[in-house]
């Protein structure tokens, strides 16, 4: 059982499988039939994105998902004695929050939401993320294969035809 991150492309296409390539179709179309395989999950940034849309015939659809839980894009850190101007810190008290490393890093990749759907993706340990996109996700994502095995990113980016294609 495979577990794949499903974009937002993906949700909202999922049931007429309009206005895609006729090969990521007829993909896309084996995958509905082989559904025991995968474990499919999406994210609140999902159904926020479909929400936005003027006609959002696809808000049903992403009810039939597993949904990964939202991890924050900010993590916080405690102060350190000596961090802060004296008097201006209470016993005990300080610290502050800083973007996530790996948020900052997909960022430098990706765009703000492909990013942020990537993020959720990883960080909830999902082995495949699912897009249409070739432009600015599978085509970024192979020109920077080595900086992600670098920073220990495990999840594989794929299309329609290389999930079908899994054994």
């Amino acid at each position: 059982m495979y577990s794949v991150y499903l974009d937002t492309n993906i949700v909202s296409r999922y049931k007429t499988l309009k206005g895609i390539k006729p090969i990521y179709a007829v993909a896309l179309s084996v995958i509905k039939k082989n559904s025991a395989r995968f474990d499919f999950y999406t994210s609140k940034k999902v159904k926020d994105e479909l929400d936005n849309r003027p006609s959002n015939p696809s808000g049903v659809i992403y009810n039939l998902f597993k949904k990964v839980p939202e991890k924050n894009y900010l993590e916080g850190f405690a102060a350190t004695y000596g961090s802060a101007a004296y008097g201006t810190m209470g016993y005990g008290g300080g610290g502050g929050s800083r973007e996530n490393s790996l948020y900052t890093f997909l960022k430098t990749i990706f765009d703000l939401d492909d990013a942020q759907h990537i993020f959720q993706a990883e960080i909830n340990g999902i082995e495949y993320f699912l897009t249409l996109d070739e432009k600015t996700i599978l085509n970024r994502a192979k020109l920077h294969d080595l900086p992600f095995t670098q920073k220990g990113l495990k999840i594989k980016f794929v299309s329609p035809v290389e999930l079908n294609a899994l054994p």
